[in-house]
């Protein structure tokens, strides 16, 4: 869990340096934050494959007012 913290408040720290110094650091966190996301698209395609055969889309909208109150 301390490797995923790091490596998601990395991209606001990279972005922090881009917006208060400029120069190099707002292409670090460009290409930082491109091949994290590309890192875990490719983890596997699982998580969509799953939501497709286990849920029915018409169920899942349904659920979209009722996550607020979930989270909370």
């Amino acid at each position: 869990m301390l490797k995923f913290t790091i490596a998601t408040l990395m991209i606001v720290v990279l972005l922090l340096a881009g917006a208060l110094l400029g120069g190099v650091w707002i292409w670090a966190a460009l290409i930082y934050i491109t091949v994290f996301a590309y890192g875990f698209d490719r983890l596997g395609p699982w998580p969509m494959a799953m939501l497709t055969q286990t849920w029915n889309f018409q169920r899942l909208i349904l659920l979209v007012p009722v996550l607020p109150s979930l989270i909370s």
